[in-house]
């Protein structure tokens, strides 16, 4: 799975790498939990922005927007039939950006983070569907609840010693295809397939990212 992730470039660089008007509030971060809100990408009008949505796909028809705690992730093999995922895939893709996420490795009793990078890209873009959602109750007007759930795929691997799973990460030359909303299904499932890991840079970093309390560049760094 992918449950913690940092993206610690700031706006006028997601601007630059995306080509996007960026109408999100971002700062740089190194240690994203689920339910944040972050930047996403996404199309609009044939031409790229990125907004804050919140972290855990809430599905259109849900009754409680807590479910989406339970949806930070969406399994490439089963995204395009699954009910919740099944209308946002189809319908309403978008780029995650970050620039490293963690995963941890059991020792023992205790379990090891690490990070995981781009060998050669200091940011990439995760695969990622949204959706909306508005609770019945709500006052004419309001606005919707925005949110979105990664992409994960069997890894490939030194990184399937550490989990036995991975975000997808879409190479650049494929962002234009998984944001058009004319792609074809298959098409786009033969880009959700596990990164090589000689692309992958690997390495333990600090204790300190396990409580998202830590939000310092200190729970990235590595740890020999």
């Amino acid at each position: 799975m992918c449950g913690r992730y940092q993206l610690t470039i700031d706006r006028d660089q997601l601007a630059l790498v995306y080509d996007a008007e960026v109408r999100a509030e971002h700062r740089p971060r190194f240690n994203i939990p689920p339910t944040s809100r972050v930047p996403v990408v996404r199309r609009v009008d044939d031409r790229r922005v990125v907004d804050d949505l919140a972290w855990g796909l809430v599905p259109h028809w849900a009754k409680d927007k807590k479910i989406g705690a339970r949806m930070i992730n969406a399994r490439a093999e089963t995204v395009a039939d699954k009910p919740s995922f099944r209308s946002p895939f189809k319908r309403r893709r978008c780029l995650v950006p970050a620039t490293g996420f963690y995963e941890w490795k059991r020792a023992g009793k205790q379990k090891v983070p690490h990070l995981i990078r781009i060998r050669e890209a200091e940011v990439f873009s995760m695969a990622g569907i949204w959706s909306s959602w508005t609770p019945k109750d709500a006052e004419a007007g309001a606005e919707p609840l925005e949110t979105f759930s990664v992409l994960t795929c069997d890894p490939e691997g030194a990184l399937g010693d550490l989990h036995h799973r991975m975000p997808v990460i879409l190479h650049p030359d494929h962002w234009d295809r998984w944001l058009d909303p004319a792609a074809d299904r298959e098409a786009l499932l033969a880009l959700a397939r596990g990164t090589p890991a000689e692309v992958l840079e690997i390495y333990r970093v600090s204790q300190a990212v396990n409580s998202v309390r830590n939000q310092g560049p200190e729970v990235a760094e590595r740890v020999d």
